[in-house]
């Protein structure tokens, strides 16, 4: 394993068991001072991308004519809301399946690295799918008449599965061992939710913190040119349905 690699998997480590020991302490928390406990199930629509630390020129490092595009996913899950006594304020715990992704859109050939190694080819888009299976521990705060609601917590993703599509060539195929992305992903989500009766509708925004992953970027020649790192991000419009009376 190369240096690079297992200076990204020490950190998701390290993330993933301090993500895990404050989603514990507050669910605990959360479930010994609820007055009331309410479930939801949940459906979206997600439009994710990656934000790079540089324009997305790949493993080209001085291509200026290919650029990341945002891809249409969904999740689907359940919310446990914990509310405190005045009802205002709540702590909503959510298990999501979510799928995320994003396109590559070159203009001439290019090298993408796939399921099976680093290729040239020539095409007009390449597609990345990621399935993640999701935990976001939130607080909640009831404004106007107590229908319309503002969240904002961490969220910790665990990939469950990821696929790669060279769309002049391929259908989706999944990455048999050789991933593009780290296994987990973590970061922030701030959301708008209204309520009406059992029914629920909301936008929420997710943008990664930790690394998703790290490439070294090369030239035309393979000549080393620098680290290319990218992070999560998600936009999320979906419906609720409470499932509890109360």
């Amino acid at each position: 394993m190369s240096e690079l690699a297992k200076e990204l998997t020490t950190e998701a480590k390290h993330s993933r068991s301090a993500f895990l020991y404050f989603a514990l302490f507050a669910l605990l928390t959360f479930t010994a001072n609820a007055q009331k406990i309410q479930v939801y199930q949940e459906v979206a629509s997600n439009y994710t991308n990656i934000r790079a630390t540089e324009p997305f020129p790949y493993l080209i490092a001085d291509r200026d004519d290919i650029g990341n595009q945002a891809s249409i996913g969904f999740e689907t899950g359940f919310t446990v809301k914990f509310s405190t006594k005045n009802e205002r304020l709540s702590f909503p715990f959510a298990v999501h399946f979510q799928r995320k992704g994003f396109h590559v859109k070159p203009d001439g050939p290019v090298f993408v690295y796939g399921p099976n190694g680093l290729v040239l080819f020539q095409t007009d888009r390449v597609g990345y799918r990621f399935d993640y299976l999701t935990f976001t521990p939130q607080a909640e705060y009831l404004l106007v008449g107590r229908w319309l609601g503002l969240s904002l917590g961490p969220y910790l993703s665990f990939r469950m599965k990821e696929g790669v599509k060279i769309y002049d060539r391929t259908g989706w195929e999944d990455d048999d061992g050789d991933s593009f992305v780290n296994k987990t992903d973590y970061g922030l989500q701030i959301g708008v939710q209204a309520y009406w009766k059992r029914f629920g509708l909301f936008a929420r925004y997710q943008q990664g913190i930790g690394e998703n992953d790290k490439f070294q970027t090369v030239d035309e020649n393979f000549n080393p040119t620098g680290i290319l790192s990218f992070r999560n991000q998600a936009a999320v419009l979906g419906l609720s349905f409470r499932l509890t009376n109360h």
